[in-house]
């Protein structure tokens, strides 16, 4: 089973993962970051996922070439999930997590996904990657990003892949169940 930690650009996440990053390292997770969070951990990063507009955003943090050379970049969707219907793009963590199982499915093998600090939630108008402003996951609305989800909630249990929410804040959208590592 291949295990992905996934971070994204929330406020929280370099705290959360100076507490635990090592532990999923360690774990053999390998370490995927979304847009900024490349930022947290720029060493142990192994695949760097940013949008395709990343560098044209105000608030985007382009890491040096040096860094850029030891990932692997993908910034381009060859598989758009089905349920984009006439939409074109999508948010950043389902797009991601779309490609992860498309070619998890391809490759015949099985995930698991630990996902911290890409909890889909915006309530605060200030965040680490957007800055002041209107998040853009927010254009397709909460309840496209909630069906989205359970979506792709199901399509993964289908195919035996495991989705867990490790980032621990109060507040997520993530439909995927807790876990946190010191109890495992």
């Amino acid at each position: 089973m291949k295990k992905i930690l996934l971070l994204g650009s929330a406020p929280y996440i370099t705290d959360w993962y100076e507490k635990n990053g090592q532990k999923y390292i360690q774990d053999g997770f390998i370490l995927c970051a979304l847009n900024n969070a490349w930022m947290v951990s720029p060493n142990e990063v192994r695949v760097w996922f940013k949008a395709e507009d990343f560098g044209m955003i105000k608030t985007s943090k382009i890491p040096s070439k040096d860094y850029e050379s030891k990932w692997i970049t993908i910034s381009r969707w060859n598989d758009v999930p089905f349920f984009y219907t006439n939409r074109r793009g999508g948010t950043m963590l389902l797009n991601v997590l779309c490609h992860l199982i498309n070619e998890s499915f391809y490759n015949r093998e099985r995930l698991f996904i630990a996902i911290a600090g890409s909890d889909l939630t915006y309530s605060a108008r200030n965040s680490w990657f957007y800055g002041n402003g209107n998040p853009d996951p927010l254009n397709f609305s909460e309840q496209f990003i909630k069906e989205s989800l359970a979506h792709i909630k199901y399509a993964s249990e289908c195919l035996g892949h495991t989705i867990v929410n490790v980032g621990g804040q109060d507040q997520s959208t993530l439909p995927f169940a807790r876990f946190n590592i010191d109890d495992a």
